[in-house]
């Protein structure tokens, strides 16, 4: 490469190469990937396209990353406040997003009918995505936000109620809000962050699928658990399918359709939530909608069907194989 150049020159050469590399190298590592990934997100694409490409990552909200990979603290500086209306937890599995709607219900409920002349109340339930080392975009987390006696709240399934400092005039802006509440998750690399507020819900058609306490089947269980307490605001069905897991065996599952900021949701107990970014509300009674997303979930589904009121005989079945 250096043949017929006098070594002065090739010195100087191999000087300029390493300060080149340096450089180079530096420009790939002192970034940090937060900042890499939002130097790439308003550079170099309009942010609609970034949320339409990164929009399928975030189907799930099914909170497993969030809940393993930071636990409740063994150090908590401020105890979590009692909440200031009767509110019982739904305590099933993969619960951070039905458990942030169930309280928001919980809330609106208790505003409504407060006698105390405050104001009409103010809540959003507020999800976000997870950014990992590779740049793609998974299972992230969701809370409860209100405002109570002129103060910022938050309620999360892992951490109870507790206040935040935000202003209550900024509430409704995420980069204040934001960083406060990302902050009890600082391994999670927040992206995506939005509120969602359920102020047009469609009230229910019929009275909430009872709650199936006894059956064997835990997935039935939490499903009914679900859809017997959302049930009571809007839209909520419960429907049974089979499916063979990775070694071969029938399964029995269940999940809950329901409607939470005019889109349709679905809740699996062990996946998490699937809110649509397409289907709307009206999804909800639509049996061939639940087919084909549990299809794509479960590949190997075989069945899927309602839940009756009165559970039929294959309910009961399924109750009664296990895991």
């Amino acid at each position: 490469m250096y043949a017929g150049i006098p070594a002065p020159a090739r010195e100087n050469a191999n000087s300029c190469l390493a300060v080149h590399f340096l450089r180079f190298a530096s420009h790939l590592t002192l970034p940090r990937p937060r900042e890499k990934f939002r130097r790439m997100c308003t550079r170099r694409f309009p942010t609609t396209f970034l949320f339409i490409a990164l929009a399928p990552a975030l189907a799930f909200i099914g909170c497993p990353a969030a809940e393993s990979a930071a636990p409740r603290p063994r150090q908590v500086a401020v105890p979590p406040a009692k909440i200031p209306f009767p509110y019982e937890s739904l305590d099933v599995r993969n619960s951070c997003f039905v458990e942030s709607v169930h309280f928001y219900d919980a809330y609106q409920q208790w505003r409504a009918t407060a006698s105390d002349g405050g104001d009409a109340g103010w809540a959003r339930v507020l999800q976000w995505g997870h950014l990992d080392d590779t740049s793609a975009v998974g299972l992230g987390h969701a809370v409860a936000l209100c405002m109570d006696n002129g103060k910022l709240w938050m309620y999360d399934v892992n951490f109870g109620l507790s206040k935040l400092s935000v202003p209550a005039s900024r509430r409704g802006d995420l980069t204040d809000v934001g960083p406060e509440v990302y902050a009890k998750y600082p391994q999670i690399n927040a992206v995506l962050g939005r509120y969602r507020d359920d102020a047009g819900r469609i009230s229910p058609a019929a009275a909430p699928a009872p709650f199936l306490e006894n059956d064997k089947n835990e997935d039935i269980r939490d499903a009914t658990r679900v859809a017997s307490e959302l049930g009571r605001f809007r839209r909520a069905r419960v429907f049974l399918f089979d499916y063979k897991d990775s070694r071969g065996r029938m399964r029995h599952g269940a999940a809950t359709a329901f409607s939470f900021s005019n889109r349709l949701c679905v809740y699996f107990p062990d996946k998490g939530t699937h809110l649509s970014s397409r289907m709307r509300a009206v999804a909800v009674e639509d049996l061939r909608v639940m087919r084909g997303l549990t299809r794509r979930i479960y590949p190997g589904v075989l069945d899927v069907r309602w839940l009756e009121a009165a559970p039929p005989p294959d309910a009961k079945m399924a109750g009664t194989s296990g895991p």
